[in-house]
């Protein structure tokens, strides 16, 4: 009966819109960047921070994909992985470059682009093995509750 009411909670809380919170409850498409190569800190992959700032970010290799998540907790992927220019300090800016340039930084510093374009096993089939591991729980749990009836 507490596993029904706290599930209970749980879902109204998880599809509630107005809920004012100290945190952000994440649900729904979420587009993400992953550094996943770093590049030399020369003055090819460099950008200031602001035109009078002489602060200079380095770019890395990374990749942009986008993933329904329910409590940060990557289910599917929707949008395949590209690769971009992202710097790891900072992960809310990306740079895109045309596959061309894209695949002269890959051959110049000698990365396999098949090999950068996995986003890892978690974001594949964590929150898919999760969600099921819940629901098989949900189904033993009611089964167990059934039979003590």
């Amino acid at each position: 009966m507490k596993i029904r009411i706290l599930l209970a909670l749980f879902v109204g809380l998880l599809f509630s819109v107005n809920a004012q919170a100290k945190f952000a409850i994440s649900f729904g498409e979420v587009e993400s960047v992953k550094v996943v190569a770093e590049l030399p800190d020369t003055e090819d992959f460099t950008v200031k921070k602001t035109s009078q700032s002489s602060v200079k970010q380095y770019l890395d290799v990374g990749i942009l994909y986008s993933s329904f998540e329910v409590l940060y907790i990557p289910v599917w992927t929707t949008k395949d992985p590209i690769l971009v220019l992202a710097n790891k300090d900072n992960k809310d800016s990306y740079y895109s470059v045309n596959s061309i340039e894209m695949d002269k930084i890959l051959t110049d510093n000698k990365l396999d682009k098949s090999e950068l374009l996995n986003p890892g096993f978690f974001v594949k089939f964590g929150g898919k093995l999760i969600l099921i591991g819940l629901i098989l729980l949900f189904i033993l749990y009611s089964c167990r509750s059934k039979k003590e009836d």
